[in-house]
């Protein structure tokens, strides 16, 4: 889904564009927002720290977001 709001360097960006990737953009942004509020709240804590073994590794829309 990412891979089709893509724009190669010197793309064009218009009305067209916007109307039909805004709802990507919106959910990556959205998983960016959260990771960082989780991030904040929570510390950077890594499995070994947490006691969690086997982590939950998800594959979603926000798979690329830290947390």
């Amino acid at each position: 889904m990412a891979k089709a709001a893509w724009v190669s360097d010197g793309g064009l960006v218009d009305e067209q564009y916007y109307r039909q990737q805004i709802k990507v953009v919106d959910e990556r942004l959205a998983g960016l927002r959260l990771a960082a509020v989780l991030n904040e709240v929570l510390g950077h804590v890594s499995p070994q720290e947490s006691g969690t073994e086997n982590p939950v590794i998800s594959e979603g829309p926000n798979s690329g977001a830290s947390v």
